[in-house]
């Protein structure tokens, strides 16, 4: 404490003497401390900066050589300082990066994004050059982000035009992987660093996104192309998953879990829970998710155990699908509270006997509606508290999936407010989607319906059990009857095959028979011929 309140006061009134600390190498190891400290990380940009004032040459050069791996995340250098530095031979700092090829100089660069057109023609030729010559994973992908700027902002976006294949945010598709792939390693080396590199790089996103739904907007023709993208990928949704989705509704036990269900979301209205993270910068939620992860996970594995269902967890929400989420949409905005889906994780159940028993012990586990008694073996750690569900069961998307999805925070884990995300799914609609490769046309499905949103025009479908072939609805008490037929027929067909492995058996005995008698009488004949 002594030792970071010392830093607090060179941070605060000795830029001179904090400057030279850094210079020497010795206030690293308490500059990591102070990172980690809630009240420590703004001082600490605040330090940055006069520390750029008093020796912004030393920390181009520290961040060239990567001597100072903290360079272009704890002290994020302007774009003024990095545009007009110089090497000893001339060289910009642009140039000076790519012969460094390292972390720390992948880092300076994040600021060049509203850098002049010449220095992005020097970024994009330096990027092919660093391909070639195995440049550190970040230097590679800050310069394609570099590259493609011009792309995403100046560019004009392809727009789906009708009766013309489309891909969905094709000139993005490129951006969004040297975009996570920078994320990642950003993310790699702490939170702040996390913090740098978004702050650096959504605005930008949010800028390439803005541009192309100004221009869908701009397009009228446009407009209907969309929508027979949507229509088109709609249809084929509903005939992928028409006949699974009236198949699982004829299980017997769906009108008990509907009842369950229906209540659930009854007294969760009651309660009047809101569904939103208490976080709205999307680094803090990663970084919550990250320390939150394995309970999750534990939670997941102790449910699935009690229920005989199969767990899996999904990777937290990368960054590109929750800008997406955020920026694509009627009011756009990089506050990511409605993200209540960072940590994610499904439950895969093969009926609906299951997925009953599934909702009733979410509900006893809840804080205010649960029973401790009904929920034996898990710890108080483990208490939750609901705030949404969307049964999709009842009533599927308008391309016909059906889940359930249910929200809770962890009531006694120390990231209480941490909103999760549990999808509860039925085996045999999981199976067909993974078969039918069916996630890549919801990419397509999805991504038509948020341009459309995001223009004030959402599309109005929504599922119409007409759509798909009737139900015929069985009385439970005529499928039991059908059932216990069946049941009468599989125990008849069992006996005739155990009467035919008994015949089968009886036929092996007497060709053994005959084969014993065969060898018995080539023996007496083989006698009476040696003795005659």
């Amino acid at each position: 404490k002594q030792r970071l309140e010392k830093i607090r006061q060179l941070c605060l009134h000795d830029a001179d003497a904090l400057t030279t600390s850094l210079m020497s190498g010795n206030l690293l190891p308490q500059l990591v401390e102070l990172e980690n400290d809630a009240e420590g990380r703004p001082l600490l940009l605040f330090a940055s900066s006069r520390v750029e004032a008093a020796a912004a040459d030393w920390l181009v050069e520290a961040a060239l050589r990567d001597s100072l791996p903290l360079v272009g995340y704890f002290a994020p250098l302007s774009p003024l300082t990095v545009a007009t530095w110089r090497g000893p031979n001339g060289e910009s700092a642009v140039e000076a990066a790519v012969k460094a090829k390292a972390a720390g100089a992948a880092a300076m660069l994040l600021p060049l994004w509203r850098s002049l057109p010449e220095e992005l023609e020097v970024a994009a030729a330096a990027a092919l050059e660093m391909a070639r010559g195995g440049a550190a994973p970040e230097m590679r992908e800050v310069a394609r982000l570099i590259a493609l700027r011009r792309t995403m902002c100046e560019t004009p976006p392809t727009l789906p035009a009708k009766g013309r294949p489309w891909v969905a945010l094709p000139h993005m598709d490129t951006f969004s992987s040297a975009y996570a792939e920078l994320c990642r390693a950003a993310e790699a080396k702490g939170r702040l660093s996390l913090e740098h590199v978004w702050g650096q790089l959504s605005e930008l996103v949010g800028e390439g996104m803005a541009a192309l739904v100004k221009a869908v907007r701009e397009a009228p023709p446009t407009h209907e192309a969309l929508l027979d993208v949507f229509e088109g990928e709609r249809r084929a949704s509903l005939e992928m998953y028409g006949a699974n989705l009236r198949r699982v509704r004829l299980d017997v036990t769906f009108k008990e879990y509907k009842k369950a269900s229906t209540k659930a979301q009854e007294q969760l209205t009651r309660l009047r829970r809101p569904c939103v993270q208490s976080q709205s910068a999307f680094p803090l939620l990663r970084w919550e998710g990250r320390q939150l992860q394995q309970h999750f996970e534990t939670f997941l594995q102790k449910l699935s155990h009690r229920s005989g269902t199969v767990a899996s967890m999904a990777p937290l929400k990368g960054p590109w699908r929750s800008l997406e989420k955020m920026c694509l949409s009627s009011e756009p905005s990089l506050d990511a509270s409605r993200l209540c889906d960072i940590v994610r994780g499904s439950i895969s159940c093969s009926n609906f006997d299951e997925l009953t028993g599934l909702l009733e012990l979410l509900t006893y586990l809840d804080e205010k509606l649960g029973d401790q008694r009904k929920a034996a073996g898990f710890g108080k750690e483990f208490a939750i508290r609901l705030v949404r569900m969307k049964d999709r069961f009842v009533k599927p998307t308008a391309g016909g999936w059906a889940d359930c999805l249910i929200n809770f925070t962890f009531c006694n884990h120390e990231l209480s407010s941490h909103v999760v995300e549990l999808q509860l799914q039925h085996t045999s609609l999981l199976l067909t989607r993974k078969e039918a490769k069916g996630h890549e046309a919801y990419s397509m499905f999805r991504t038509a319906f948020e341009l459309l949103e995001a223009i004030g025009k959402p599309p109005t479908a929504s599922f119409d059990e007409a759509e798909v072939e009737e139900v015929n609805v069985v009385d439970a008490s005529e499928l039991l009857e059908l059932r216990a037929k069946m049941a009468q027929h599989e125990q008849a067909i069992g006996t005739l095959r155990a009467g035919l492995e008994e015949s089968q058996a009886q036929a092996a005995e007497l060709k053994r028979t005959v084969l014993e008698m065969q060898r018995q009488m080539q023996t007496l004949l083989g006698a009476k011929g040696g003795s005659a």
